[in-house]
């Protein structure tokens, strides 16, 4: 994160990403295998902070991933896919504290359209929300979150995520 000049609300931030993820295919409620999905990618967006309030930014994604299955039939084949994505995002934070909040709330939104001008194997939208609320009684407070997601029909299984669970 690297604002444009001193006091600036204008900001770029430079993106390296390497994740490992378990994906479980399933087929009429049965589990039928288990990859390793890795993927790698890097990105650059930009945006304008909003203050106290919140921020907004619009970037880039370029890279690649794989799927190595662990578990289920060889007809089922490991495969690697190209990612390239416009991404945009969308945060109100009106948190009164980032690590343990007792007051406020924080409201995160997500979204990224997928597409082969930018490098993709396939193209396809997918957008996520998340609502923070603590509930403070005393000296004691729990963080509840809420989350929600939307992906377009064309979205390939290596490309899908989950939401919400401890």
């Amino acid at each position: 994160y690297q604002p444009l000049a001193e006091g600036s609300p204008f900001f770029f931030a430079p993106e390296v990403t390497l994740q490992r993820q378990e994906l479980t295919v399933r087929s009429n409620g049965e589990t039928i295998a288990e990859y390793q999905r890795d993927s790698r990618f890097i990105g650059l967006k930009g945006g304008v902070s909003l203050g106290s309030f919140g921020e907004f930014s619009a970037g880039w994604r370029r890279g690649n991933g794989e799927l190595d299955r662990d578990i289920g039939t060889a007809s089922i084949p490991d495969f690697d896919y190209d990612i390239g994505e416009y991404t945009g995002r969308f945060v109100i934070d009106r948190l009164d504290i980032p690590d343990f909040p007792t007051t406020g709330y924080k409201l995160n939104i997500n979204g990224k359209a997928s597409r082969g001008s930018a490098g993709a194997d396939a193209d396809f939208e997918q957008s996520q929300g998340v609502v923070a609320v603590p509930l403070t009684v005393g000296a004691t407070t729990l963080l509840v979150n809420a989350d929600a997601g939307y992906s377009s029909e064309d979205l390939p299984p290596e490309r899908s995520y989950s939401l919400g669970g401890f």
